[in-house]
């Protein structure tokens, strides 16, 4: 039987506490205690769940055991048509090593309504560095 999470060791080298995710995204009141005794077994401090947010019974169960509600990921999807063809072409090259300082001080302050910084548990200046590695 496979484990009910994962531990996240970069995560938890860069944030400085012992982080990991649930490898499910619908919860049971059976894998509950899986999930409770893997966390406290691997002296887990923060625990992801990207939970599906239709399965009313996996709301209640991680509400009940803990987790708080952070963030939601929405994800758009668009199909183009085969003979899309864009007005103009976009003006991009490549990566220069000059352009690092200027891109990570827009990740710095690029994120800031993200899970991270809506989470108390993680310290800001921590936040700041996660988007500009």
């Amino acid at each position: 039987m496979s484990a009910p999470c994962q531990f996240l060791p970069w995560d938890t080298d860069f944030f400085g506490f012992r982080i990991a995710r649930v490898n499910h995204n619908e919860l049971t009141s059976e894998l509950m205690p899986e999930i409770d005794t893997w966390s406290q077994g691997e002296a887990i401090q923060c625990l992801y769940l990207l939970a599906n947010i239709h399965d009313l019974a996996t709301t209640h169960l991680a509400e009940n055991h803990g987790f708080h509600f952070v963030d939601l990921r929405l994800t758009l999807a668009q199909k183009l048509p085969d003979s899309f063809k864009a007005e103009q072409s976009p003006l991009i090259r490549p990566f220069q090593p000059q352009d690092l300082p200027y891109l990570e001080a827009i990740a710095r302050s690029s994120y800031t309504d993200s899970r991270f910084y809506y989470d108390p548990g993680f310290p800001r200046e921590r936040c700041d560095e996660f988007y500009a590695t």
